[in-house]
C-alpha cells in the first residue's frame, strides 16, 4: 500500500512509501503496536502507536496537528511517535493507497499550520 511516513522530526520531509499492509510491517513503521484512527477530511487513515504516550516516544506535532484540524481527536490530546497516512479501506476491507490528491492537501495543510513544514513528494 503507499502510504505517507511522518516522523517526529519536523525537519526530514514526509514520505510516500510502499508498505506492506501485514500486521508485522505496520507495528515497525510505527514502532509499536497500533491504532488506526480515521482523518475524515481527507478520506485517509493514521496508523500510530497505540502506547506512543506511555513508551514516551516524541510528540509528532505534525500528525498532531493534522488530528487536531480533522477533529479525528481532542484539542488536548496529542500523537506520539512515527505515523503512516494512508487512504481508506477498500471494499475488501484492506488498507487503500493514499491518493495523489490527499498528498497535496497534506502538504498543503501542514504549510499552513505551525511547525507544518515537510512535503510528501
Amino acid at each position: 500500500m503507499r502510504a505517507a511516513v511522518i516522523t517526529t522530526d519536523p525537519s526530514e520531509p514526509i514520505r510516500v512509501e510502499e508498505i506492506s499492509e501485514d500486521v508485522e510491517s505496520l507495528y515497525k513503521a510505527v514502532g509499536s503496536d497500533f491504532q488506526i484512527i480515521s482523518i475524515r477530511g481527507l478520506n485517509a487513515l493514521m496508523i500510530l502507536a497505540e502506547d506512543g504516550k506511555l513508551r514516551d516516544f516524541e510528540l509528532n506535532r505534525r500528525a498532531s496537528n493534522l488530528a487536531w484540524w480533522f477533529e479525528s481527536i481532542s484539542s488536548g490530546d496529542y500523537i506520539a511517535g512515527n505515523i503512516l497516512l494512508t487512504g481508506g479501506y477498500t471494499e475488501n476491507g484492506e488498507l487503500a493507497d493514499l491518493s495523489d490528491a490527499s498528498i497535496t492537501a497534506i502538504n498543503e495543510l501542514l504549510e499552513e499550520l505551525p511547525e507544518g513544514n515537510g512535503s510528501a513528494a
